[in-house]
């Protein structure tokens, strides 16, 4: 089934997929409409929308024959972005120009005990950066369950003082602008689309650290997320009771630990694992699985060792390592660009 989406989502999702083809490459109206199949007047009327906007601006000639046509790009002193990306254990916090270029960033360490001075940390760390740069919004992405539309963490397994904190107000009432808080998943897949070449197709994006996060993308001529809780769904009927009330989590047995954990340990996250990307498959129907977080550091062993199982149970799956390892910086603040856009 189709997803259906009304004209302000559409003119949404025109604008993103321009900004997305002039950050990739600056080019000419003529070469966006050919791109994006549609009509000149239809492109028109975004680029119109977007420069007056200085989100984007008019650069060098495009010669292709004929006339030549100025080609447009993006406008890196729009302002700056702000980043925030935090687990149960460790966070990053970095600042963004609006072609997304990473300009800085520091680290530091999660106190799950005390998360009044994990976020005064942060909001210190952000403003060092930003010093007197215009900030014009900061992405905060975390482990879920959340809600994105308050900005409220849910109860989070293993990181119970946080539960039912609002993290955007928090931020938002400090820095004044717009703050975004989602699931690292979500925000990993919005970042995945515009720089990864595999992801053109739909794709399932799943991020294994201290927890096991997801999201769906839907690529039909842009980017839509699917939320979803794979991490939470049972694989183990029998199993251990998780933090999020529930029995024989994924969670539970996916995870960095367990990855690198013993024999035993490891079989059951690879039995696990593969029963999760089975069901998700009969749910979505997406057979395209980009990971992230702990399985890069040996991605080619972690696929082989992965795919014999899913071949034993007669399933074949695409698996593929993120293009952004090590780039928390920028996958948050692409909750703002985006959002912005």
């Amino acid at each position: 089934m189709g997803i259906t989406v009304n004209s302000d989502t559409m003119k949404k999702i025109n604008r993103n997929e321009v900004l997305r083809l002039i950050r990739k490459k600056p080019c000419s109206r003529v070469s966006l409409a050919k791109k994006m199949k549609l009509t000149r007047s239809a492109l028109s009327v975004i680029c119109e929308e977007l420069l007056k906007e200085k989100l984007i601006i008019e650069g060098e000639k495009e010669v292709s024959g004929g006339r030549p046509a100025v080609t447009l790009k993006i406008n890196p002193d729009y302002g700056v972005f702000g980043g925030i990306h935090f687990t149960r254990n460790s966070y990053t916090v970095g600042i963004c120009d609006f072609a997304g270029n990473t300009i800085d960033e520091t680290h530091g360490k999660i106190i799950a005990t005390n998360p009044e001075q994990s976020l005064k940390n942060m909001y210190n760390d952000l403003k060092s950066l930003v010093k007197t740069r215009a900030l014009v919004s900061v992405g905060i992405s975390a482990p879920g369950p959340l809600s994105r539309a308050d900005g409220t963490l849910g109860k989070v397994a293993n990181f119970s003082k946080w539960s039912n904190l609002n993290i955007a107000e928090y931020f938002s009432s400090k820095l004044k602008v717009k703050c975004i808080l989602d699931n690292f998943s979500n925000a990993l897949a919005y970042a995945e689309y515009p720089i990864n070449p595999a992801c053109k197709t739909d794709y399932l994006e799943l991020i294994i650290d201290s927890g096991f996060g997801s999201c769906v993308a839907r690529t039909n001529g842009g980017i839509q997320l699917s939320e979803c809780e794979l991490g939470h769904t049972t694989v183990d009927m029998n199993g251990e009771k998780c933090d999020c009330g529930n029995v024989g989590c994924a969670e539970l047995y996916v995870n960095e630990n367990k990855y690198n954990g013993s024999s035993l340990e490891k079989e059951k996250f690879y039995t696990a694992l593969a029963s999760v990307l089975i069901n998700a498959y009969n749910t979505f129907g997406v057979n395209k699985v980009v990971f992230n977080g702990a399985v890069l550091d040996n991605f080619d062993k972690f696929a082989e060792n992965l795919n014999n199982v899913l071949t034993k149970r007669g399933q074949t799956f695409t698996l593929l390592p993120s293009m952004l390892k090590h780039k928390e910086t920028f996958v948050a603040c692409s909750l703002a660009i985006f959002d912005n856009e």
